[in-house]
């Protein structure tokens, strides 16, 4: 006996119920997208979605805390965007990018950050992990997304058209069309905020008249707060079990699921340097070659080869320079498909680690201090030249008698004693 109607009685069923005119009934009141995001039947689940390891999932969102500048916990820089790669079939989070930038720039970012080495990434915030608890390296093979600006600028079809990267374009305004990575960014908040709860975390009330003013409970840096969401991730990726993943080779967890379908050769993922991906995505503008060396957003930096250089290239020439938004520490100097470090002068190393924003903070600051010094310099001067005019008007102008060296030694000596 079938446990499962013919296709027949499916349909007769199917109209006789009216089943049919209830979905149109119901985008008539509502409008298509409610219908297609809250009422639709959904078939299957996300990751049979694909077959192979390298499709990942990629969205951005604002993460809700509120941070301080590394260089004056006083300063408060806003909220971090977070920007993130899942993996549709395993749930892998394969890339992470936690700034202040936003757009195709964190994008790329983030891409980058896929491509490297999640071992010396980690080490790099103080973190020991072993490869089997963030394996991915490499970029993906296709990315998922909607229709985000971001997604479409000149230099994200560049790097498709590099390494062969394929797009799947998802409609707009549609977060349950991917959404894993949706359901990532939620599950990792919710495990920082009760935990940073007082620390500049937003809470539900935050639109509220007497809501508190979060802003000044941040206590975090933007180094910190990344290595908050490093250790969640490594927790997401290693030890939290998958329900309902269907896999008898291999456990349920992410992790070990990714390094399953790669030793079996199911993997779409694209081997690459991570470091040739890093500076192609630095931002680029002019500079000039100057006798210090070369300055970018105020600061000098400096190189080990800088005479070499110019050798062949003259003090006052026009160069492009790559830099890195995150982290004024160095640039690189194009020079043809060669990128040449430069480092931060000695006189400018206390800015090292820190964000463009940051340096701007700081910049502002002590412009406000010299101002403030100036105009204290200033009444200083002025007080000082108001009280010699008051000494010189007292004074009292007499007829002089005959007047020479030998009177004036005479005068002298008698006001001695």
């Amino acid at each position: 006996m079938q446990e499962y109607p013919s296709w027949y009685c499916f349909r007769h069923y199917f109209y006789e119920k009216n089943y049919h005119k209830k979905a149109k009934a119901t985008i008539s009141r509502n409008g298509l997208s409610n219908y297609q995001r809250n009422e639709r039947p959904l078939f299957g689940s996300a990751s049979d979605w694909k077959d192979k390891i390298g499709a990942y999932q990629m969205d951005a969102t604002q993460a809700d805390i509120y941070l301080v500048s590394r260089l004056d916990r006083k300063e408060v820089i806003g909220r971090p965007n977070v920007y993130m790669a899942v993996d549709t079939l395993t749930q892998l989070i394969t890339g992470i990018y936690v700034g202040l930038e936003a757009g195709e720039q964190a994008i790329i970012n983030c891409l980058a950050n896929t491509a490297m080495d999640k071992v010396e990434f980690c080490k790099s915030y103080g973190i020991e992990i072993s490869k089997d608890e963030w394996p991915n390296t490499g970029l993906p093979g296709e990315i998922i997304t909607d229709k985000g600006k971001e997604f479409v600028g000149s230099r994200m079809n560049e790097l498709a058209m590099k390494y062969g990267i394929e797009f799947e374009a998802l409609p707009p305004f549609r977060p349950d069309e991917k959404g894993l990575v949706e359901k990532t960014f939620d599950l990792i908040q919710q495990k920082y905020k009760p935990l940073l709860r007082g620390k500049g975390v937003i809470e539900a009330d935050a639109q509220e008249r007497w809501a508190v003013d979060y802003r000044t409970q941040a206590t975090l840096t933007l180094d910190e707060f990344t290595k908050v969401v490093i250790h969640y991730i490594v927790y997401f990726n290693s030890c939290r079990v998958l329900e309902n993943y269907i896999l008898q080779e291999v456990e349920p967890v992410s992790a070990k699921i990714w390094n399953w379908y790669e030793e079996q050769g199911l993997s779409n993922v694209i081997p690459i340097n991570e470091k040739q991906l890093y500076q192609f995505g630095l931002l680029r503008k002019g500079a000039v070659l100057n006798r210090k060396g070369i300055n970018n957003q105020g600061l000098w930096y400096v190189s080990q080869n800088y005479k070499k250089l110019l050798e062949y290239k003259k003090i006052g020439e026009s160069v492009q320079i790559a830099y890195d938004l995150n982290d004024v520490t160095k640039i690189y100097l194009i020079d043809g498909i060669d990128f040449i470090p430069f480092e931060l002068a000695s006189y400018c190393q206390k800015y090292a680690g820190a964000t463009q924003t940051e340096c701007k903070l700081e910049t502002k600051k002590i412009q406000e201090r010299k101002r403030a010094l100036k105009l204290l310099d200033t009444e200083g001067r002025i007080e000082a030249l108001q009280n010699v005019q008051q000494i010189i008007n007292k004074a009292e102008k007499a007829e002089k008698n005959k007047v020479d060296t030998e009177t004036i030694q005479a005068n002298r000596r008698k006001e001695l004693l």
